[in-house]
């Protein structure tokens, strides 16, 4: 078995607008992230102008590009009521079923009508855009994965380049709305530090599978430069969460596999995690929302959950008082107050049930877990694209204790990291890997 698909090649010959997967690839990896750093530059917590940081908060650049993607899918042939009676009956079932939960939950339970409705047609607008992207991977051949990680690549250098110079540059704080810079809501583009540590850790997930699993002789190749680069953007963010996913993805894969990658391979990770620690030591800016662990006199100064499960208590409580609808999408913003800002539950479990209610959430977990189950088998069946599968894994695994499931940026990037894998099963004579 092998990591980098030698032997399968995907339409060399066609040039990237007719192969939508390194499209698809290059627009939440690259295109999107940039858009968001430059369309929102901040060095506090918000945006000076209201309507700009409603804009922000639900990452409408990324939900436009959704639409954007599903107008393009439209030149190209799809077409979504046969999408919709192409699906198989139980997920149609449980697409309806969620549909009758957001509606009811939004239109005659919500006590904010307006933002309940907005968030409710932007989860509309992800199920489209799903069934969308669907139908442009697969009526393509998928590209190899070395075509498809160096745009991955791409996107973590100009992000991480883009945001060195942001905050290098960060003017005097005494320019600023409160007399200083927020370090931790300074990260162009994204709502804090966290998100940012979130997005490497799917990242650093892609480099990390590569360089464990792929035979390459002993060689080193860029694969391990990127792994560095992720990673140490993902331990300079000071996001726990984002290095638990790391370790979980990778031993996901080695159960999966049923193997533990080289013992070469693993003294190569070893070495480049050890840089990467350092290079995050050396750039981490004066504030300790970018450390992993404060420590006062050797001693943890925080608590382990920061206020998590206070949340988690209080949304489960509020929901328990509209059990079956819930209190209508993106409802924790105003129906639960735990003591610090927030605008989701920081829990997928959480945010399904004071949203849609258990009739909502059940299904919703339907479509999630019918969507994981089949990228899961596609990857076992062709293990060229495991890094993939853990980049979106990564993600998802974040959403136990961030707002992976709750932000656009993430969502989409879900979408397109599980239908690019999924799609790989169904091409047109695909031969597994071992």
């Amino acid at each position: 078995m092998q990591l980098r698909s030698g032997a399968y090649s995907g339409g060399k010959a066609h040039s990237i607008v007719r192969e939508p997967a390194l499209v698809l690839v290059a627009l939440i990896a690259i295109v999107m992230p940039i858009v968001s750093a430059l369309v929102y530059p901040t060095y506090i917590h918000h945006m000076l102008s209201p309507q700009a940081e409603f804009s922000r908060l639900i990452e409408l650049p990324f939900v436009v590009s959704e639409v954007a993607v599903v107008l393009w899918a439209g030149r190209q042939g799809f077409d979504l009521s046969s999408a919709w009676r192409a699906l198989p009956r139980d997920i149609r079932i449980a697409a309806g079923v969620l549909m009758l939960a957001i509606g009811v939950s939004a239109l005659l339970i919500s006590n904010n009508f307006a933002y309940s409705l907005t968030h409710s047609l932007i989860v509309l607008i992800h199920l489209v855009f799903a069934l969308a992207v669907y139908h442009l991977l697969a009526r393509r051949s998928i590209p190899a994965p070395d075509r498809i990680a160096p745009l991955i690549a791409v996107g973590a250098i100009v992000l991480v380049l883009y945001t060195a110079w942001w905050l290098l540059t960060a003017p005097p704080p005494e320019t600023q709305l409160y007399g200083k810079i927020e370090w931790h809501a300074a990260l162009p583009g994204f709502i804090s530090v966290r998100h940012f540590g979130a997005w490497y850790a799917g990242l650093s997930s892609v480099f990390a599978l590569r360089i464990l699993f792929a035979e390459r002789d002993g060689r080193i190749g860029w694969d391990h430069l990127f792994y560095c680069l992720t990673a140490a953007a993902l331990v300079w963010s000071g996001t726990r969460a984002g290095v638990l996913a790391l370790m979980v993805v990778v031993g996901i894969a080695m159960l999966s596999l049923r193997r533990i990658p080289p013992a070469r391979n693993i003294g190569h990770a070893a070495i480049l995690t050890g840089f990467a620690l350092c290079l995050a030591w050396i750039a981490i800016p004066p504030d300790d929302s970018f450390r992993l662990w404060n420590l006062n006199d050797g001693r943890i100064t925080e608590s382990i959950d920061a206020g998590r499960f206070l949340a988690w208590k209080l949304g489960i409580e509020r929901w328990t008082d509209s059990p079956l609808f819930g209190w209508g999408t993106g409802s924790f913003l105003w129906e639960v107050d735990p003591g610090f800002p927030h605008t989701q539950p920081h829990n997928v479990i959480v945010q399904f049930l004071i949203s849609w209610g258990i009739i909502g959430a059940i299904p919703a977990f339907w479509l999630l877990g019918r969507a994981i189950r089949a990228a899961h088998t596609s990857a076992l069946a062709h293990r060229e694209m495991l890094p993939f599968l853990g980049m979106a894994y990564a993600l998802l695994l974040q959403s136990l204790l961030e707002g992976m499931l709750h932000y656009p940026r993430f969502i989409g990037a879900i979408i397109v990291l599980l239908a690019l894998v999924i799609a790989r099963a169904h091409q047109p004579g695909a031969a597994t890997t071992h």
